[in-house]
């Protein structure tokens, strides 16, 4: 059926670039479930690294893994814990913006607490108070702009919408 519309050879390089994208890092894909490592909520998420801590249970809206980190796609990151959080605590969040999300507000929601941290294009260590009355277990991060950098530019084959870069994300007791 296929082969009314493509060629053998057309068929078989979508094949591998489906593969491609399953299997590489740099894929608009997810953290497999599976793959966690052992870290305390203190030592929190490394995102350079492969996988997830114990602690998260679910990771939504991440890219592969970079040397650097983890981009957020689309509209939103959710980290979900496995654990409730302490009452009172800090969330320390290392992260960059990515093209015109430079120098715009990234939501930070947790129960029914709302932040904000402005976004530079290196790296930056924000630390955000939280109350945790709800015992919440959810953080949401919302990228003000996410742009895929083929808009950015054309020549770019990457159409994923990038916004946040995130490099590490960690629980600090108060």
């Amino acid at each position: 059926m296929l082969t009314k519309f493509f060629g053998w050879v057309d068929i078989l390089l979508i094949v591998l670039l489906a593969l491609s994208l399953t299997y590489c890092n740099g894929s608009p894909g997810v953290i497999k479930p599976e793959t966690k490592y052992s870290a305390s909520l203190v030592e929190g998420m490394q995102f350079p690294r492969e996988g997830s801590p114990i602690f998260i249970k679910k990771v939504i809206g991440i890219g592969g893994r970079e040397d650097w980190g983890r981009w957020s796609v689309d509209n939103e990151v959710i980290l979900e814990f496995s654990q409730s959080l302490p009452r009172k605590f800090t969330l320390e969040v290392e992260a960059k913006g990515f093209g015109p999300n430079v120098g715009k507000e990234a939501k930070i929601l947790f129960g029914k607490s709302v932040r904000y941290i402005m976004l530079k294009a290196e790296p930056v260590t924000y630390s955000i108070p939280f109350e945790n009355e709800d015992d919440a277990r959810r953080v949401e991060i919302i990228p003000p702009l996410p742009t895929a950098p083929n808009k950015i530019n054309s020549q770019n084959l990457d159409f994923r919408r990038l916004g946040v870069g995130l490099i590490s994300l960690k629980i600090k007791f108060n």
